[in-house]
């Protein structure tokens, strides 16, 4: 695990960001580590897993979709 980032406190939502060569371990077969964690009701929060790569495009796609709209820089 890289890091673990709370992205919404009010609707419990925590995001954790792991290697992209972890993401499978992370996840688990088909996805089932991913699913449990998703639904830790347990610990009452909604959990999204990403690798780095995920990630690192997410904020990439972020911020060409800020500097796109009108007053954004070019």
């Amino acid at each position: 695990m890289t890091r673990v980032q709370i992205v919404d406190p009010e609707n419990k939502k925590l995001e954790v960001i792991v290697e992209d060569s972890q993401l499978s371990l992370a996840i688990g077969e088909e996805g089932g580590q991913k699913r449990t964690a998703g639904r830790a009701s347990w610990i009452g929060w909604d959990i999204d897993i990403k690798s780095e790569e995920e990630k690192r495009q997410e904020i990439e796609e972020q911020m060409t979709a800020l500097t796109n709209r009108p007053g954004g820089r070019r």
